[in-house]
C-alpha cells in the first residue's frame, strides 16, 4: 500500500487592521497563515515566541499580492 502525505496549510486568518494583526501574531501557532489585507499598518509589531516547524510554518502573506500591505512607524 502506498501512502502519500500532503502538506496542508491552516485556514487563513484574515487581518485588516493593525490591532487585528497584533492579535493574530500573539495567537499564531504552527501552521497558522496570516493574510494581510491591502492598506497601511502602523506601529511596531513583535512576534515574540512565534514558532513554526518545517512541516507547519507560520506564514504571513499579502491577501492580494498585487496590492501588498504597507508597514510604517507610528506618528
Amino acid at each position: 500500500m502506498a501512502v502519500t502525505l500532503i502538506a496542508c496549510r491552516a485556514q487563513p486568518v484574515d487581518v485588516s487592521t493593525s490591532a487585528k494583526f497584533r492579535l493574530a501574531l500573539s495567537t499564531a501557532r504552527s501552521g497558522t497563515v496570516i493574510r494581510l489585507a491591502p492598506g497601511r499598518y502602523d506601529g511596531g509589531f513583535y512576534a515574540h515566541k512565534l514558532t513554526g516547524t518545517a512541516e507547519a510554518p507560520v506564514v504571513i502573506e499579502a491577501a492580494d499580492p498585487k496590492s501588498p500591505p504597507v508597514f510604517s512607524s507610528a506618528d
